[in-house]
């Protein structure tokens, strides 16, 4: 990898970085699309498919949050396994096995039960709800909040960020008048060259579309993605349907990471890691570091341990939620992926008043 200059700060943050904003964590997600649910904004169609999605998650796994229903929904996709046989089935089978072959217990096949179709189609929805729910809940975006987001542009050398919305994007053509989708391959990691300031969007964004027959990804000034789910984009040079590109919170992230030719994937999280062998500084900013994502946690806990830097400085600025025992938890979490390197510090902000000081 080649790089212009030695690396000095770096960042990353999660989905508390974006709150300040009006973006909703990952706990609040779904009461904020119920409140955008009958919204003006939403059409009629708009608004049916959100409610089907509300309802599907009442009925299947009430009282998740929208990692735990996404997943839940993705592995639906892939597997039988949880699919449910219904009430009939279960009692055809209780009464016609029972009586045939004495002290049995027949389980019905899933498989053919249940078919995969209906899972397609709510994954898409609920796809869909993520990215309409973040693009109405950023809307309106306070200028101090746009002031934060420059001045991290003016202090960092990298930005790793897990979360898909354009706060940083749009912040830095504020500030230099210049687009920063103008230079993917330098400053977004897609090759192995890097300028600073970096954005490394490890999860991708809601701005990029990718033609799986060209094997090219499309960088858009505005959120696109949700619109792939309703009335679909093409393709500019094959006429191909274009597709969702970014990577949503599911089990078997990596795989997507690895397998999906055509997207710089693999380069981004290398680029990543290779950042963080080599700050001198690295801070967490809203990032809970979820015991749900293993690979993460792996990731940066072999990124620290390499890290060169005699004196590396880690922070983690969050803030705080009322249960207490939260926050222990995730105080534990950065020390087991710090040590045995370097003992991090915690800083109870949030991600505005960190920068407003």
């Amino acid at each position: 990898m080649k790089i212009n200059e030695q690396y000095g700060k770096l960042q990353c943050w999660g989905a508390g970085a974006s709150a300040d904003a009006g973006a909703p964590i990952i706990g609040d997600f779904f009461k904020k699309a119920e409140e955008i649910t009958n919204s003006s904004n939403l059409s009629h169609e708009e608004s049916k498919r959100f409610k089907e999605v509300l309802s599907e998650r009442e009925k299947l796994l009430p009282n998740s949050n929208i990692e735990e229903f996404f997943n839940y929904v993705d592995f639906q996709t892939r597997s039988y396994i949880l699919r449910t046989p219904s009430k009939d089935c279960r009692e055809f089978h209780r009464s016609f096995f029972n009586k045939s072959i004495p002290n049995s217990v027949h389980i019905p096949d899933a498989s053919i039960e249940n078919s995969a179709d209906a899972f397609v189609k709510l994954r898409k929805d609920t796809a869909f709800l993520i990215g309409r729910t973040l693009d109405e809940s950023l809307k309106e975006v306070k200028s101090e909040v746009w002031r934060a987001y420059q001045k991290i542009l003016n202090t960092y050398d990298v930005i790793i960020s897990f979360n898909w919305d354009l706060l940083c994007e749009h912040s830095y053509q504020k500030l230099n008048g210049e687009n920063l989708l103008d230079t993917p391959g330098r400053r977004m990691g897609f090759g192995n060259i890097l300028v600073k300031p970096a954005l490394l969007k490890m999860h991708g964004s809601f701005n990029w579309v990718f033609c799986k027959k060209c094997e090219f990804v499309y960088l858009s000034d505005l959120k696109i993605e949700h619109k792939l789910h309703s009335e679909g984009k093409l393709c500019d040079n094959c006429g191909e349907h274009l597709l969702a590109v970014s990577i949503l919170p599911t089990l078997n992230k990596f795989e997507t990471i690895i397998n999906t030719r055509g997207v710089p994937y693999e380069n981004m999280w290398h680029n990543a890691y290779y950042a963080i062998t080599e700050a001198e500084e690295i801070h967490f900013f809203g990032y809970s570091l979820s015991d749900a994502d293993a690979h993460a946690k792996i990731f940066f806990k072999a990124g620290i341990t390499q890290n060169t830097s005699p004196n590396l400085n880690v922070e983690v600025i969050y803030k705080p939620p009322n249960k207490k025992e939260g926050n222990i938890a995730l105080e534990n979490r950065f020390i087991d992926v710090c040590k045995p390197k370097v003992k991090p510090r915690f800083s109870e902000h949030s991600f505005l008043e960190y920068f407003q000081e």
